[in-house]
């Protein structure tokens, strides 16, 4: 991989003039790379072929080069940018709670929601949200990286709230409570009969 590398960038050999600083270079990418976990062949093959795109005679850094080798992990997973993932979040996360659809975006969307509460989310300044979105993005690009399966995190159906029916009032029930409000002012509340008589005689007299 140095070899391919000292050929791509021709500013390598320019800058490490001796065996020494050459074998130190070794040594440091070495490092970077095994604590990095870039450890197989797909990922050391993605990141020199962004080298071989990169418009620059200089070596990029490790830690870039680290970030070229694992986009194929990201990839792999469909993982979008984190703008796209951001929309995705803004518009689910506005919508009421039964009309909440992660399904509809990747899975990994719906994790970063998972992470705070939905109380935490909605009292944030859209600031603060965007913020701790970007942050607990970067962990979901890790995750991905290591192969985590973003789809074991979504909701079951069973558990969305779905909008609640309202239930047919119960006449026992309402009695009762009629009852009570007129005995709050120390009244007796009038017989059904009494009352929709008195109803229909207002009727009547505005009839005529």
């Amino acid at each position: 991989m140095i070899n391919q590398l000292k050929a791509i960038f021709p500013a390598w050999t320019a800058a490490l003039k001796t065996p020494e600083l050459e074998a130190e270079a070794r040594r440091q990418w070495l490092q970077g790379l095994l604590e990095n976990r870039i450890d197989s062949e797909e990922k050391i093959r993605a990141g020199l072929a962004r080298c071989r795109s990169h418009n620059s005679p200089f070596l990029p850094s490790i830690g870039q080069f680290v970030e070229w080798c694992n986009e194929v992990s990201e990839n792999a997973a469909g993982l979008p940018s984190e703008s796209a993932a951001y929309r995705a979040f803004s518009s689910v996360i506005s919508a009421p709670s039964y009309a909440k659809d992660w399904t509809a975006h990747h899975p990994a969307v719906f994790w970063v929601y998972s992470q705070i509460s939905t109380f935490d989310w909605m009292h944030m300044t859209a600031k603060e949200m965007q913020k701790e979105f970007s942050g607990l993005w970067v962990e979901a690009r890790k995750m991905a990286r290591d192969g985590f399966n973003f789809s074991s995190c979504l909701p079951k159906p069973e558990d969305v709230e779905a909008p609640e029916t309202p239930k047919p009032c119960d006449p026992k029930a309402a009695e009762e409570a009629r009852r009570n409000m007129f005995g709050m002012f120390g009244m007796e509340p009038p017989s059904t009969r009494d009352t929709t008589l008195a109803e229909d005689l207002t009727d009547r007299s505005w009839a005529q």
